[in-house]
This record gives C-alpha cells, structure tokens and sequence, in this order.
C-alpha cells in the first residue's frame, strides 16, 4: 500500500539554500524535524528545494517542474493525491501552484491531484516585516546607507532581499487573494500558532514592537499589565493574517518553533513544552494529510 504523500514549501529563503538563518548562525535545513516527524506517522514527505525568493507566482512554477522532475524520476507517481504543506511564505506558494494547475492543467502533466492544502505560520493578508527597508530607510534617511552597507559586507544584501519583501505586504497580497480565492475542489487550512510575547524565542524579542505596530515604551507597558493585551500571533505573523480557509488550533508555537526548532528557546521547561505542541500540530497535520489522501476523499 503506497504511504500519502505531503509536498512541503518552506518559507523565506533569499540565499536558495533551504536552510534557516538567524543572523550569521544556521540551524539545518528547514524540513529537518518535521520530515522525520510525518514519516514516522506514515507520511512520503517531498520537499521543494531552492526556494523562498520571489513572487508566489514564480516559485510555484519552480515547484511544478520539480513537481514534474520527481514523476519523472520515480519518486512521485503519475495521478497521486498530493497534499500541500506550506509554512509561512510557502503556504502561498502552495496555493499559487494549486490555482496555476486549475487554470493551466496541460501544465500539470502527471495529473497530480490537490485534494487539500495545509499552512501554518502562513502571512496569507500580509506582514508588516514586508515594509522594515523602506520604513527604515524613511525613518533614518541619513544612517540607512550606513546600516545597508554593513549587511552587504556581512554578506546581506538588503536591496536584493527586499526585491522578495515587497511581494508579500498587506497590500500586495490582498491583491495575490483575490488572484486566489479558495477552490471548491481543494480543502484549505490554516492551522493557527500564537504564542505570549513572554514565550516567544528570543530572536524575536527585539522584532515584536515593531511587527505588532508598537512603540517599545508601548511594549514595555503593556508587558506589565495583568491581562495579555496583545494580538494573538507567533511572534512574527498576526492570527488574523495566518487565517485562510478553515482554521484549526490554536497551537502555542512561536513562527520558529512550529518548524520545530525549541532549541531557540531559552530553559528546558520552554523547550519540554513546546516539543508537545509541536508533536500536537504534527498529530493533527498528519490525520488531515491520511484524510484528504484516501480514495474517499475528494
């Protein structure tokens, strides 16, 4: 009996490595916990390499030919169920593709099947972090240059970078939604990771305020306040941006962690925790994944 098959997209990659980076530190490749957790859940999980710079629209077309390399090549069969796994910006490039075989199906030419497409951490309504260069280069018009040219001899080239940035602003992806809407053929959900600012990983502690619209004296105020006054999010993508099609969870993993990165966090019992939840998502990607893949699921 052939296993169900899971086509994972990562998110932003402008270095085409299809490694996370955190500064100058590299972590592995993006899928290197959550492969071994859907195989060992009875899932083929395929993932699409060279990625995460660009237009959806134009990394889809790189995964179709990959797509259609892996048919050729024996790893994927010719009329498979394929459910698409799209963390972050790949869960756009999920639904790009998915929309690009409906309207160009001679494109499609092992007549892959998209019974449902699953994101997680996915900016499907847009991100601040889209706007950080020109706000910065706006906000410090004398410093900028200075700041820019420190990246690009760190090996950072943000004017490159920020060619990606753009595609994915709150107004570029209302326009890319409705390029998208949901297919009635293909089942979409959007699994919701949030997480308290206090719980985040430290990486994002010095993004928060901003990507939340918040001044830091804001932040720093609203931290001592009894209740949590914050918009539910993962650190870096808001609840409401991540809600696309049906929506499940909450699940408490910052935008890191659900890839299942808890070394980022800070004490045993943050990473203890975290590695339960991240084992929940996975639980419940995977019966989705079996679900949307059986012959009775159309």
């Amino acid at each position: 009996m052939d296993l169900p098959v899971a086509v994972f997209f990562h998110g932003l990659n402008t270095f085409g490595d299809d490694l996370l980076h955190l500064g100058p530190v590299t972590l592995g490749r993006m899928d290197r916990y959550l492969q071994p957790a859907l195989e060992q859940r009875g899932i083929k999980m395929v993932s699409i390499d060279k990625m995460g710079a660009g237009s959806p629209e134009s990394q889809a077309l790189l995964a179709s030919r990959q797509l259609a390399r892996l048919a050729e090549l024996g790893e994927l069969k010719p009329d498979s169920k394929l459910v698409f796994l799209g963390n972050s910006l790949g869960g756009l490039v999920a639904r790009s593709l998915t929309h690009f075989w409906n309207r160009n199906p001679e494109t499609n030419v092992h007549r892959f099947q998209v019974p449902a497409i699953l994101t997680w951490g996915t900016p499907h309504r847009g991100t601040k972090a889209a706007d950080f260069p020109t706000e910065l280069a706006r906000a410090f018009p004398r410093g900028y240059p200075a700041f820019e040219k420190a990246l690009a001899q760190a090996g950072y080239k943000l004017g490159e970078k920020s060619a990606t940035f753009e595609f994915y602003s709150p107004g570029r992806l209302e326009e890319f939604n409705l390029r998208h809407p949901v297919l009635p053929q293909t089942k979409e959900l959007s699994f919701l990771c949030s997480v308290a600012p206090k719980d985040v990983s430290p990486y994002f502690w010095s993004l928060y305020p901003p990507l939340h619209g918040l001044s830091y004296f804001e932040f720093a105020r609203r931290l001592t306040l009894a209740s949590d006054p914050f918009e539910p999010s993962d650190g870096f993508i808001s609840n409401g941006s991540q809600s696309w099609g049906e929506e499940r969870g909450p699940y408490r993993l910052d935008h890191f962690v659900q890839m299942g990165f808890v070394e980022l966090l800070p004490t045993p019992s943050k990473r203890r925790k975290a590695s339960l939840e991240f084992d929940r998502l996975i639980d419940d990607m995977a019966s989705e994944v079996k679900s949307r893949s059986s012959s009775s699921a159309q």
